[in-house]
């Protein structure tokens, strides 16, 4: 039976791939065994769980979820709420072979280093090259240049600029990437948040940083951040059309849009949550 607790913010969410933590348990040193198991015989850790989730489930085809060795489902309580609410005989666990308090702390490290991993994923030194150079003349503002190829019902909106505090936040900040900086970018010089093998690292002081944490912003591996901030200073722009209309590549197109606008307000650096920092 599920009692109704909250559930407790220090258990896993493993969304990393299994073969990602076996791999981890082993260098650790640590065993597992995966089991089918009567899910009666296990003791939940939270209490509170979807009906809407369950409703929505597969209960025939469960993947397995996490179990201590003293049975203590670690995660996947809405599969084990699954299991018990249709009445499954047997469900497939992974058995870390430690008491519940070890386990939990061994599986939420394997996590965050996985997580830690895949935000840096995309941060290669081509990446960041490729977002840097721009398309472009850099003869032309590039927003005037935006506006000269709008279509007559478009318009560049600035009034959600009024959202972010202009006044002068200086911050020395370490940065990391593997090539030198390049000078002159259009698009600005974009740097790991932190460290990476190979990379330098760059103590970087700016006169007037922007963090975009002031706007509530967060990240994942889907978009690239600075495509977010451009969804905030330019809500009415179809980057994808304009791109196309110009012949350019549209992540460069944006990332040289928020340059220019982040200099036109005062601000020397946009630093986007944990991921990047776009040097101007």
């Amino acid at each position: 039976m599920i009692d109704h607790r909250y559930k407790p913010p220090h258990l896993p969410q493993i969304t990393a791939p299994y073969a990602y933590v076996f791999k981890a348990l082993k260098e650790e040193g640590i065993k597992y065994l995966i089991q089918d198991v009567n899910p009666k015989k296990l003791k939940p850790s939270q209490g509170v769980v979807s009906l809407d989730k369950i409703s929505e489930m597969d209960v025939n085809h469960l993947k397995p979820y996490w179990v201590s060795e003293d049975d203590c489902v670690l995660d996947g309580h809405h599969r084990h709420g699954g299991a018990l609410t249709n009445d499954i005989p047997k469900t497939k666990i992974i058995r870390i072979m430690l008491p519940a308090k070890d386990a939990i702390r061994v599986l939420n490290k394997i996590q965050d280093i996985y997580e830690y991993q895949q935000a840096h994923e995309g941060l290669s030194q081509d990446t960041l090259n490729n977002m840097e150079d721009g398309d472009l003349s850099a003869d032309v503002p590039f927003l005037q240049m935006i506006e000269y190829n709008l279509e007559p019902h478009q318009e560049i909106l600035h009034s959600d600029t009024e959202r972010v505090d202009t006044k002068s936040n200086k911050k020395k900040i370490s940065a990391y990437r593997k090539n030198e900086i390049k000078e002159g970018s259009t698009a600005g010089n974009f740097f790991a948040v932190k460290p990476i093998d190979g990379y330098i690292k760059y103590d970087i002081e700016f006169n007037n940083l922007l963090d975009t944490n002031e706007f509530g912003l967060t990240y994942n591996n889907e978009d690239p951040p600075t495509k977010k901030l451009a969804g905030i200073w330019f809500p009415n722009l179809d980057f994808e059309q304009i791109a196309q209309r110009l012949g350019a590549d549209e992540l460069k197109l944006i990332n040289r849009a928020v340059s220019e606008k982040a200099r036109q307000m005062g601000f020397d650096g946009i630093k986007y949550g944990d991921i990047i920092i776009q040097g101007l």
